[in-house]
């Protein structure tokens, strides 16, 4: 059976890898290191507005850096 939601933090969302970091939010293609640049970017944008919980922006930041290693 494909696991199709998953809780984080308390919040049911679905398992799709494109909606961790915001609902409705379409797929980002990582495959240059400027692009994993950017999406760091947009996390540290969303978090400093508020949109997006410290620990999960945490979260987001380190798996970014591991792919782009």
């Amino acid at each position: 059976m494909i696991k199709t939601t998953q809780v984080v933090d308390g919040e049911w969302l679905p398992a799709s890898p494109t909606s961790c970091h915001k609902r409705g939010q379409v797929s980002v293609g990582l495959k240059k290191i400027e692009d994993v640049r950017m999406e760091m970017s947009r996390v540290y944008r969303e978090c400093r507005a508020g949109g997006l919980d410290p620990s999960i922006a945490t979260k987001l930041t380190f798996i970014l850096s591991q792919s782009a290693g």
